[in-house]
């Protein structure tokens, strides 16, 4: 399932790199619509990562990721999957 995510970067985390070789990166981007901003987590991972290298903390960009569904010890597990990324709001426009 695809879900696009229009905000504001709040948050750019590091690169996380695990035993396998795996890498993913974590982005916190502010969804403005509605009455209540919600702070939503995005990963974005393998070569995905490289789509994160020039973003800056407050600029407004669009996501599109894939719902996505794990278990793990008994507990399932939701996660949004990043696949596109673009910035090229302007600032001004919040």
């Amino acid at each position: 399932m695809e879900v696009v995510i229009v905000g504001k970067v709040k948050e750019l985390k590091g690169i996380e790199t695990f035993d396998s070789g795996f890498q993913k990166r974590q982005i916190v981007v502010t969804e403005l619509e509605g009455n209540y901003p919600q702070d939503i987590a995005i990963d974005f991972v393998k070569d995905g990562i490289t789509k994160l290298e020039n973003v800056k903390v407050g600029e407004k960009v669009e996501i599109k990721a894939n719902l996505r569904g794990s278990e793990f010890g008994g507990k399932n597990y939701v996660s949004l999957q990043g696949w596109f990324f673009k910035s090229d709001a302007p600032k001004s426009a919040f």
